[in-house]
């Protein structure tokens, strides 16, 4: 039975478990409900109603009996106590998380590691910069972009492993093209990077260490209202919108539109025009078991194309601001769009339907310079430049069917789902020559010198069929199984005069069936304790009569761990050991661009993140991670055994905290800071640049009272020089920055 304060029935109340959310039920107008095939154990009982606050109950369930229960909601939601609550800033930490098994399913219930960057870790530190995320988990590095700052693209190393640019970051659970299409967080609600292979979800993706998965912001039953200005020493100007709420007075139909728009102007110099924009509409329908939610995204970003600085010694004593490019050369200009259906239905308790729908596309014209070589006698850095017009298109389509129930003694959460989809890139570029440029007094003005018109294209059509099963087996224990089967067909076409190429000039097909299988132990609702197996495979796509067949790449994880999680509060703690096999490598310095197969390399790992607010006003996340990625095996002598990989750091730790004043005269204020630091690691592989440890201090004070948030935060305190590396260049990261944003919710 569940009643209103009043002591009244309460009709179309909603009630389930909080460790079995399939099992949920609604009251009829006497207020009554049924939940059947629940394993004996101690749950909490949550009943929910629009305009009241939840009721909750613990319960405890015996082996094959029934419990007759009474729960009464709290009292009607008032507006005007929303609006004082809600200056408290976001949470920390998210206990489920969609990534893990492609269901809302509580991250404590996974025997893989997921670990979530929430909005309130987002706004706090006032991050803009996509891959600025990866500060504050453990294990994950930004990966440097192939063309400058301003792009804004999700690239990351994850587990000692890079993510492709192209097929290894996800949106809303579909595959984000993150190369072309550049993004921006405003409309972000939470990034889920999960950790470890996840081809058994997600297919051919290639990202063997882990992938992240961006879930945006959803219209919501109240209205939102809000608006914030920001800028920073260094130039840019920032502005977003976030409007929402119900369009019908029963709130069945919901929208929301967020918009952002900038003047991305960095510490590099040359970069007047730079702009960015994105604007994300959705629109969604809520009635009774149906869901349809229509969504999109546009971006546009225009920056200077920047080649960092050389693979060479002599960069760590240049200034940060050293730009060895062209300032002549026209702005990039990036535009990616995104449209996503989705459709879900309940047909009855433990039965639903999802289908989903994803367009995407990009488009990337810009003209770069690069640095190849330098010369330490004349002190000259060899250049090149290209003009390229990248484009993407991604189609994609997703079905699943949801089983939840009680079979063979035990309670099942099935999963069934079919994908197809099919992604096409293409490029026109040219190899153009560059007159070198000193790295010490560098004069620019040198046009480049036509060479070679090349065009590429690259489709990849993929159908994935997989099957899961969460299976609660007792109180205590949970177990999951999955398995997917992936065909897989790519080709490449590239009109190539100068090498005689033309036409397909690659393809390949296969088949792979990857595995997954994991425990979980729960001795009470605080602890959990994990194992899990899991594989991956993506296809080496070679050219032919250039580069020799190569099999698909494979990859193996094992993974154990331990977690705890009570009132908004989480620690997690993991080991893991990865084996890649079948690896491709490009050759040095290697005029075809042929590649060797480096045979095998491993990473070896322990992680530790902690996140949430373990007192009251006070908030943390922080991240450790001891990572050994190596070459293990090797057919090519520029390939060492044992070599380091490239851009990964030994050790790498983070500390974000922050306390807010929750009643007194200063109330509202919030002060916070973070530590961050690395210990040095390889630039390139194989070796020939060794990027020295840093730490950076970041600080945070803000206020807020009567729906107004003014904040400034100051990033790199010291004035720490510092740079990431890989193969690209030595990317130098920004000095002392002061930010400061005003914050208007109504």
């Amino acid at each position: 039975m569940v009643r209103l304060p009043t002591q009244e029935p309460a009709a179309d109340a909603v009630v389930e478990l909080r460790e079995l959310p399939d099992h949920r039920g609604k009251t009829d107008t006497a207020g009554a409900f049924l939940l059947t095939d629940i394993p004996a154990g101690s749950y909490v009982l949550v009943a929910s109603k629009d305009q009241y606050n939840p009721g909750t109950l613990s319960v405890t369930i015996p082996a094959g009996d029934t419990i007759t229960v009474t729960i009464t909601l709290s009292a009607p939601v008032q507006l005007a106590e929303i609006a004082v609550t809600g200056t408290t800033p976001g949470a920390y930490t998210s206990d489920t998380a969609i990534a893990g098994a492609k269901i809302p399913v509580p991250i404590r219930d996974l025997p893989q590691t997921v670990t979530v960057v929430t909005e309130g870790v987002i706004s706090d530190r006032n991050l803009t910069s996509v891959s600025r995320l990866a500060d504050n988990v453990s294990s994950v590095a930004p990966l440097v972009g192939y063309d400058g700052y301003g792009l804004n693209e999700q690239g990351y190393i994850i587990r000692g492993f890079a993510t492709s640019y192209t097929s290894t970051s996800l949106r809303d659970g579909f595959r984000d093209f993150a190369g072309v299409t550049p993004r921006d967080l405003a409309s972000v609600e939470r990034v889920e990077f999960l950790k470890g292979p996840s081809s058994v979800l997600y297919g051919a993706t290639g990202a063997l260490g882990g992938l992240p998965n961006t879930v945006t912001k959803k219209p919501t039953p109240n209205r939102i209202t809000g608006v914030e200005a920001s800028a920073d020493g260094n130039g840019l100007i920032r502005g977003t919108v976030d409007l929402g709420g119900p369009v019908n007075a029963d709130s069945s139909v919901r929208f929301r539109l967020i918009g952002a728009g900038e003047r991305s102007q960095n510490f590099r110099p040359f970069d007047n025009g730079a702009y960015g924009l994105s604007i994300v509409p959705s629109l969604e329908y809520r009635r009774g078991p149906t869901l349809v939610r229509l969504s999109g995204e546009y971006t546009r970003r225009r920056y200077r194309p920047d080649p960092y600085l050389p693979l060479d010694p002599v960069s760590f004593s240049l200034p940060v601001d050293r730009f060895l490019g062209e300032p002549a050369m026209p702005l990039a200009d990036a535009q990616g769009f995104v449209a996503q259906l989705a459709v879900e239905h309940r047909f009855r308790d433990g039965v639903n339907f999802r289908q989903g729908l994803s367009v995407l596309g990009g488009r990337l014209p810009h003209t770069s310079p690069g640095l190849s070589s330098y010369d330490s006698l004349t002190g000259l850095v060899n250049r090149y430049s290209s003009y390229t017009d990248e484009r993407s298109t991604d189609l994609a389509s997703q079905t699943e069917l949801r089983l939840s129930g009680r079979r063979f003694g035990v309670h099942h959460t099935l999963l069934l789902g079919v994908e197809l989809s099919r992604e096409v890139y293409s490029v026109l570029f040219t190899n153009d020559g560059l007159a070198p440029i000193s790295v010490t007094n560098p004069v620019y003005g040198a046009q480049p010198t036509p060479g070679d018109t090349v065009t590429a294209s690259h489709p990849e059509n993929q159908l994935g069929v997989y099957l899961q099963d969460l299976i609660a087996i007792g109180p205590h224990l949970k177990a999951m199984v999955g398995a997917r089967f992936d065909a897989n067909h790519t080709e490449q076409s590239v009109e190539w005069a100068a090498l005689g190429l033309t036409g397909v000039v690659a393809e390949q097909t296969t088949h792979h069936v990857t595995p997954r299988a994991g425990l979980v132990y729960q001795p009470n609702r605080d602890w959990s304790f994990y194992a899990g197996w899991s594989q991956s495979f993506f296809p080496n796509l070679s050219l032919r009569g250039v580069d020799p067949t190569f099999p698909p790449e494979r990859g193996e994880q094992f993974e154990g761990g331990v977690r705890f999680e009570r009132r908004g509060f989480s620690a997690t703690g993991a080991a893991y050991q990865i084996t890649k096999h079948n690896v491709l490598e490009p050759i040095p310095s290697d005029s075809l661009g042929r590649s060797a197969l480096s045979a095998a390399q491993r990473s070896r790992g322990v992680e530790l993140d902690v996140q949430g607010s373990p007192l009251p006003g006070w908030k943390l996340i922080a991240a450790y991670a001891y990572t050994d990625a190596k070459q293990t095996e090797s057919v090519d002598s520029t390939l060492p055994v044992g070599g380091q990989l490239a851009g990964v750091p030994r050790h790498s730790g983070s500390l974000w905290t922050t306390y807010e004043v929750e009643r007194g005269a200063l109330h509202g204020l919030s002060i916070g800071g973070g530590v961050y630091a690395w210990t040095e690691h390889e630039a390139t592989f194989p070796h020939t640049v060794r990027v020295s440890g840093w730490q950076r201090l970041d600080l945070l004070l803000a206020y807020e009272v009567s729906g107004y948030r003014f904040q400034l935060n100051v990033v790199n305190v010291t004035d720490e020089k510092y740079f990431l590396g890989n193969s690209v260049g030595l990317a130098p990261q920004a000095p002392r920055t002061f930010i400061g944003s005003i914050t208007a919710r109504f």
